[in-house]
């Protein structure tokens, strides 16, 4: 199953919502972080800055990392973003520096891109990613603007998408991507088209809809 990069996805998000036909405020198109303090980031931290003789909150270094309050002024303040990734090769002053004693002296790639998403998704403290499933969520959507009689009802030659299995084919060779994100303001092309009204299903997403719609895709088309 294809999975466009998150860039390209993006690219194509904020391209969507500023050639929308009807010219729509974007809305927040996000969806939302796997990271979170106390899912992954907590034991980031307590390994690499929290531990004894650094920052435990018994005088090692300066405050208190081993807590999510505790961390809080260094997240707001940008602080934590300038040491941890801004300055992360200086010696000295990167974090963690080059003199820690228990712990290491550099993070792993992996555990950098996990903390940037955590920051950048405004470090919650909770898991707050949107978990759109077809089960939960799309079916419901492209039932009403796509599958509905006269359209991809699999009655007019023009595919069925009332079931995942009816989708797939235009999902593998990402026509669903296309017509849905990329073309989106296609009033002919795009889906739904304008016409649509006169068959009885809607011309247009709602900006809830398409942000739905969005994340499935991010998050690979799962069914359940």
């Amino acid at each position: 199953m294809k999975k466009i990069s998150k860039g390209a996805f993006f690219l194509c998000i904020i391209l969507a919502f500023s050639c929308s036909r009807d010219a729509t405020e974007p809305i927040d198109n996000s969806c939302g972080s796997t990271s979170s303090y106390n899912s992954n980031i907590k034991t980031i931290i307590d390994a690499s800055c929290a531990y004894n003789g650094c920052h435990n909150g018994g005088g090692g270094a300066p405050g208190d990392f081993s807590t999510y309050d505790g961390l809080e002024n260094v997240l707001t303040s940008g602080q934590f973003s300038v040491r941890v990734f801004n300055q992360k090769d200086d010696p000295n002053i990167g974090m963690p520096p080059d003199y820690a004693t228990g712990g290491p002296i550099n993070l792993t790639d992996e555990e950098i891109l996990t903390l940037m998403d955590w920051v950048n998704s405004g470090f919650p403290e909770e898991e707050n990613a949107i978990a759109a499933t077809y089960d939960d969520a799309i079916k419901g959507i492209i039932d009403n603007s796509c599958a509905y009689s006269g359209c991809h009802d699999g009655q007019t030659g023009i595919g069925n998408y009332q079931n995942l299995e009816g989708l797939q084919g235009d999902i593998d060779d990402n026509d669903f991507f296309e017509r849905v994100v990329e073309i989106r303001e296609d009033p002919v092309k795009g889906m739904p088209p304008e016409r649509a009204e006169e068959l009885g299903g809607p011309a247009m997403l709602t900006d809830e809809e398409f942000q739905l719609i969005l994340c499935w895709i991010e998050n690979g088309y799962p069914q359940n």
